[in-house]
């Protein structure tokens, strides 16, 4: 499964910007992002397209094409998506409205990274795209690495209490 959002960022004298980001839910790497000007369908298609060529699912017959996980954003909601997804067979999820926490892997990832690199001054959109890519190699191997840690110690938790 593959989570999707967009976050906001402010480009000091150029304005906002939009990061569409995917991210897969089992290994918390980002498989695709894009700096977009605006939220549209266009670019969520966009976004998908460079995670698809990441991935390989596109080059290659896969049984199960990953499910996109989304909030209820127009872009995510809008028909034209649907009918994309479908063409690519494709399953979309939608979160509960009002419950943020369904998306929390991509919420966290996207707090990490404003709070990180993209909470220094940026002056120009290809200052903020070079520190969104430094920010995606850092930021999702550690979070490989304490999801990794978690799970350890989840598993030895139990073998304990099972011995008791």
């Amino acid at each position: 499964m593959w989570q999707t959002d967009f976050t906001y960022l402010k480009v000091i004298g150029w304005g906002w910007f939009y990061l569409s980001t995917i991210l897969d839910d089992f290994s918390r790497y980002i498989v695709g992002w894009k700096l977009c000007t605006n939220m549209k369908v266009g670019d969520v298609t966009d976004t998908l397209n460079i995670a698809l060529a990441a991935s390989g699912c596109d080059s290659v017959k896969v049984e199960h094409k990953p499910r996109l996980l989304s909030d209820n954003g127009g872009c995510y909601i809008a028909e034209d998506l649907a009918d994309w997804l479908k063409d690519r067979k494709m399953e979309q999820l939608h979160g509960a409205p009002g419950h943020p926490q369904t998306q929390g892997k991509i919420e966290r990832w996207h707090q990490t990274l404003k709070t990180g690199s993209c909470s220094k001054i940026t002056s120009s959109p290809s200052t903020l795209k070079l520190r969104s890519v430094h920010s995606s190699t850092i930021t999702t191997t550690a979070d490989t690495t304490r999801a990794s840690a978690i799970s350890r110690r989840q598993r030895s938790t139990s073998a304990e209490e099972m011995k008791s």
